[in-house]
């Protein structure tokens, strides 16, 4: 019998597994120093401030924690002055807390399960995260000059982010969630989110250099068939899902 880990890579390279995939047993999701330094909210807990700024709530009433955008505590004001309000956080971390996460790395089974980074939000979700969902819809189509600098802007922390990742802790993946859609349809048309996000997509999952070994994972929701085709437009521009 194959171990979860075999039987997901026989799935993914299109062999001969023995059973159907059981959502995450063949991949562990593990934290790294800025996930141990960001809040975890627990259910009930609101108004709670992260280090990009962002107040998030968990009402006891829903599945997850998720942006309060009301007008005082929505971070970009004005994305023609976005500089003025989006700040990352530092990204050089104490190695007593790399220590910790490696103890978290070494603990999981590497023959049983890929021990995978987890990195959240992706850049479309934090582009909401940061200006709503409302505005950050509207400044793709009004302000796009605005946004492509804000994405490279995030493009840049994330880059640096995985690279302090992959010395570190040298991970099988990195799992990259960023919710595109529904199960109706995906946000943004394909052509849009072309526009906006393959290039910078494109930079992180196919970086060069030292760690290029290093598998990337992307955790796509509501694959409705708008989106799938979209998805195939861009795996056919060099947008390629990670192959375990």
């Amino acid at each position: 019998m194959l171990t979860a880990k075999e039987n997901m890579r026989e799935v993914v390279r299109g062999g001969n597994p023995d059973r159907i995939v059981n959502q995450y047993e063949a991949v562990s999701l593990l934290m790294h120093p800025y996930m141990l330094t960001q809040p975890l909210l627990k259910r009930g807990e609101m108004n709670v401030v992260n280090g990009w700024g962002v107040t998030n709530s968990f009402p006891e009433n829903t599945p997850g924690a998720f942006p309060v955008h009301t007008p005082d505590k929505i971070v970009v004001k004005d994305i023609e002055s976005w500089r003025d309000y989006v700040k990352a956080p530092a990204l050089k971390f104490p190695q007593e807390l790399w220590d910790i996460a490696k103890g978290m790395f070494d603990a999981v089974d590497g023959t049983k399960a890929y021990k995978a980074a987890f990195i959240a939000p992706g850049m479309f979700e934090q582009c909401h995260h940061l200006c709503s969902m409302e505005e950050a819809l509207m400044n793709y189509l009004i302000y796009p000059d605005e946004v492509h600098d804000l994405i490279k802007y995030l493009t840049d922390w994330e880059l640096e982010l995985a690279e302090g990742i992959c010395s570190n802790l040298h991970p099988d993946a990195i799992f990259h969630h960023d919710d595109w859609g529904s199960e109706k349809n995906s946000f943004l048309s394909p052509e849009v989110f072309a526009e906006f996000f393959l290039e910078p997509y494109k930079q992180i999952y196919g970086r060069p250099g030292a760690h290029r070994k290093v598998r990337r994972a992307d955790l796509l929701h509501g694959r409705d068939r708008q989106q799938a085709g979209g998805l195939r437009r861009l795996d056919r521009s060099g947008l390629r899902e990670g192959r375990p």
